[in-house]
């Protein structure tokens, strides 16, 4: 159930910059950071527990009549390059908060801990230094397991749950060895944590129906600035939740509470009957974004923002 889906990376934004000489991931950040200001959201770093936490909090204001919405990002570089369409959406009306989960980002811990319980933890010190009661969450691939693991623990916290492309507890390790069968690699690490070029691309093809063209020059600057940071911990990351599938799939489900599954037609990470397994077991509406690959809230960002705040407003 869990795997890999956590691709979402974003970088398509960086190869929208046709900017020959200079650096297009920081180029692209900048706007992404422009992106963020204008919708009311500042970058913030708290440290706890030996652990420092890189995230993005504002939008509306605490007056507003909206729950506030926790948006978890998946496998890439941060979750700055995964949600600035969501965020321009939400922030209108409610107050947005966008974490960095460990070893993504600047969010890093002294404890080598890679197990999904650790950021769950990580996600609980935020919530509470911030005095947060109740959030809606929203997390897409791996921010998904992280999201619906945040449910579990916390009944009385999570409102409402939406999971993206993440398989949550309808995985197993047999279709985990699929995964790695379909793209011929011994763990999904091989291919979501790109090591030249060529994976920089099967990454793009991943997350996008039609994926945009990048020249070399733009795949070797995105690699360098978005993959090799942390590299080695967000390896150990896959090895663990895999090396822990049976355990994890066996755990309880999330109390019953309103849930929204959002899934890419043509996913494939996670195909879609995945999706709908998952939104039969946890009695959850489930959306389906055509023509749409690993990262549908990237893709095709009117539908998904259409069907997301809908489900938070009802």
């Amino acid at each position: 159930m869990l795997e890999n889906n956590w691709i979402s990376l974003g970088i398509a934004a960086a190869l929208l910059v046709s900017a020959g000489g200079c650096n297009v991931v920081t180029m692209t950040e900048h706007q992404l950071e422009r992106r963020f200001t204008r919708a009311e959201l500042s970058a913030q770093t708290l440290d706890t527990e030996g652990i420092a936490i890189a995230y993005h909090d504002g939008g509306a204001d605490k007056s507003s009549e909206h729950t506030p919405v926790l948006l978890l990002h998946g496998f890439g570089a941060s979750a700055i390059w995964q949600w600035p369409h969501q965020v321009e959406a939400l922030a209108e009306t409610r107050r947005v908060i966008v974490p960095d989960l460990l070893w993504f980002g600047d969010s890093i811990a002294d404890a080598q801990d890679f197990s999904l319980d650790a950021q769950v933890h990580a996600v609980q010190l935020l919530l509470n230094e911030l005095e947060l009661g109740q959030v809606d969450v929203v997390g897409v691939s791996y921010g998904g397991l992280v999201a619906h693991e945040l449910a579990v623990n916390e009944p009385d916290r999570v409102r409402k749950l939406v999971i993206v492309d993440s398989p949550g507890r309808a995985f197993s390790l047999a279709e985990y060895r699929a995964l790695c069968d379909r793209f011929d690699v011994d763990s999904a690490a091989d291919f979501l944590i790109p090591k030249d070029e060529a994976g920089v691309q099967v990454l793009l093809e991943l997350a996008y129906e039609r994926p945009p063209k990048a020249p070399g020059w733009a795949k070797r600057q995105i690699l360098a600035g978005l993959y090799v940071k942390h590299s080695a911990q967000k390896a150990a990351l896959i090895d663990t939740l895999v090396a822990d599938i049976d355990g994890f799939t066996s755990r309880p489900l999330p109390a019953p509470r309103p849930t929204l599954v959002v899934w890419g037609e043509h996913d494939p990470v996670f195909p879609l009957d995945a999706g709908q397994r998952l939104s039969t077991m946890l009695d959850a509406t489930l959306v389906v974004i055509p023509n749409a690959r690993h990262a549908p809230n990237m893709e095709h960002p009117k539908p998904f923002n259409r069907a997301l705040i809908e489900f938070l407003d009802e």
